[in-house]
């Protein structure tokens, strides 16, 4: 079963569609080159036979072949191909994301755009996917975040690949924390500090290292946080914790598979600090 998808990043839309056979598609319309990775046609006859229409490329872990391919071809535009049986293990996946991550810094050097333009307004092809599933046998992983990868390749400036990861997790844990109604506010105070007098929840801090006394975060405005702290809106009461909400940097695929462990730490533990700040720290620690 074959599937094309599409992505919109302006408005940050995933569109995965079926397929019968790529050769009736608009694709063959298009000069660019499809890049396999993990993709091991070669033993699959079906996937070759599919992509004899196109320029195809098998990507194997070595960056100066792969540059030299692009700039000797003059290539454009590529799309990822990928074979999802390929991808049934934790090992499997991280190699993927290794090899995107490489395909995709070549692509930035080269000025080789991923995906060329779809039918819709705004949309993109990023990837052909060979052997599709509704769900993925990887704890925490679902197709999405395979396409997610390699829209995160898309962006050129690293800014913009971080703040991607940034703003994905938050809306993640916004929508646990509200769709579920976690923190059960009600006349302002939260099911923690119910029977006080604090009505600013768990947004409150020591004035420093060694005072005792607590102050409302300086971020807190109209009952809002103006500093969207991705560390913040990790961290349960001991209420919560009780009641066996507990969000771990392994919950998220992003944080788990893209992040060291400084970053995860910074990720963690940087309580009361704005997104900017953040931000400009992974983008230090990181590659």
């Amino acid at each position: 079963m074959i599937r094309l998808s599409c992505v919109n990043l302006k408005e940050d839309r995933n569109d995965i569609r079926l397929i019968h056979n790529i050769r009736n598609d608009r694709l063959t319309k298009n000069n660019f080159t499809v890049v396999g990775i993990m993709l091991n046609d070669e033993n699959n006859e079906i996937i070759s036979n599919q992509l004899k229409e196109f320029n195809t490329y098998y990507y194997e872990n070595n960056n100066a072949k792969f540059e030299k391919y692009l700039r000797e071809y003059k290539v454009k535009n590529i799309i990822i191909g990928i074979n999802l049986n390929n991808i049934k293990t934790e090992e499997e996946l991280k190699k993927y994301i290794k090899n995107i991550q490489k395909v995709g810094k070549i692509c930035r050097i080269c000025k080789t755009r991923i995906g060329i333009l779809g039918e819709n307004a705004g949309e993109i092809i990023s990837t052909i996917i060979f052997n599709y599933r509704e769900k993925l046998e990887i704890k925490n992983v679902k197709i999405d975040d395979l396409i997610d990868s390699i829209k995160i390749e898309m962006y050129r400036s690293k800014k913009q690949r971080y703040n991607y990861i940034y703003e994905k997790t938050c809306d993640i844990l916004d929508y646990e924390f509200q769709s579920k109604n976690l923190c059960d506010f009600k006349n302002n105070k939260c099911i923690e500090k119910r029977q006080t007098n604090v009505i600013c929840g768990c947004c409150r801090h020591n004035t420093n290292l060694f005072s005792t006394k607590l102050v409302k975060c300086k971020y807190l405005k109209n009952k809002k946080c103006q500093a969207k702290c991705i560390s913040c809106k990790l961290f349960t009461c001991d209420t919560l914790q009780k009641k066996g909400v507990k969000f771990k940097i392994e919950d998220f695929y992003f944080l788990n598979y893209y992040f060291n462990f400084l970053q995860k730490f910074i990720t963690k533990y940087s309580y009361f600090t704005q997104k900017s700040t953040i931000i400009k720290r992974l983008m230090v620690l990181g590659k």
